[in-house]
């Protein structure tokens, strides 16, 4: 079946089912894009047509502002049962609750950087924030080249261990989920 999508205001298409299900797992497309297929009356956003579906998006365009050291996940907002399932049986234990959004951490934090996720619900989407946060001794110890907080992407030589540790973590999720692995 063709599918028209509006993205931005632009529309692209005609593209085939197949087409835009690779897109939306590429980040290519947003779950929040509209669609309309050949032959219907009604726009809808795409999270609408694929309910259920997984959904990343690697252009981080939060509507809140998030921090530039924290490696930012978007997927479509039914995977948050899912998610949470998966933090609990990974030992994460929520650290705080506001609202929607719920944080939460994995190990203490005196010898091993601790991992950290945020969840929040916005719109259809559900953003995830993962991170490593390092205490004062940690930084001390490595004269301040160590950032309190440092996202789990590879590349460069702080905090390598405890990223590698965590991004491989996160990426049973993601594979679960089945969206693109964080590198």
């Amino acid at each position: 079946m063709q599918i028209y999508i509006n993205k931005n205001g632009q529309q692209l298409g005609p593209f085939e089912e197949a087409k835009v299900l690779e897109m939306l797992a590429k980040g290519e497309l947003s779950s929040n894009d509209m669609a309309i297929r050949h032959g219907e009356q009604q726009w809808q956003p795409l999270a609408t047509m694929y309910q259920g579906v997984a959904v990343a998006n690697p252009v981080m365009q939060p509507t809140q502002p998030v921090s530039l050291s924290r490696t930012t996940v978007r997927l479509n907002i039914n995977t948050l049962q899912t998610v949470e399932g998966w933090a609990n049986a990974n030992n994460f234990i929520l650290k705080s609750s506001s609202g929607n959004e719920r944080t939460y951490q994995r190990g203490i934090g005196f010898l091993v950087a601790p991992t950290m996720l945020r969840i929040i619900p916005e719109n259809q989407e559900l953003v995830l924030e993962i991170w490593i946060r390092s205490n004062l001794f940690a930084r001390i110890l490595s004269a301040f080249l160590l950032p309190a907080e440092i996202g789990i992407e590879s590349g460069g030589f702080r905090a390598v261990v405890p990223r590698n540790m965590s991004r491989n973590l996160f990426n049973q999720l993601l594979t679960q989920l089945r969206v693109p692995l964080i590198g």
